[in-house]
């Protein structure tokens, strides 16, 4: 994507700006939380089994899967799929996904910024 590129969701009522930063400075401007609180993502492998991925650090998380469930942790963000967002999540959720195809996670820590997490 474009340094300074906007993603609008109108419907939604919010706006995601990507941020652009070399890895180095990624990791240094991250939100990052213990692993207590960490988001764990749960979903289909190609021989059915159920694989796991686990994330500390908020941002944008690049995807491609049939999810099983979320577990939010101390994070809030969205869920996208092949078609946009399928949904918020809240801290301490838990979201099944129902096998729906997962393209990408983008999570903060805390109930904010979602009026829905209130």
């Amino acid at each position: 994507m474009a340094a300074g590129a906007t993603i609008g969701f109108v419907a939604l009522g919010i706006a995601l700006t990507p941020s652009v930063a070399s890895a180095s400075a990624s990791a240094v401007m991250a939100d990052c939380q213990a692993a207590s609180a960490a988001l764990r993502y749960r979903f289909y492998q190609s021989d059915g089994s159920i694989g796991s991925r686990t994330y500390d650090c908020s941002g944008d998380k690049s995807l491609n899967s049939r999810g099983y469930d979320l577990r939010a942790g101390g994070w809030s963000g969205i869920i996208y799929g092949t078609s946009g967002p399928i949904t918020f999540f809240c801290d301490g959720e838990t979201l099944p996904l129902n096998g729906q195809r997962v393209t990408g996670i983008w999570m903060k820590p805390g109930p904010e910024p979602y009026e829905q997490c209130s």
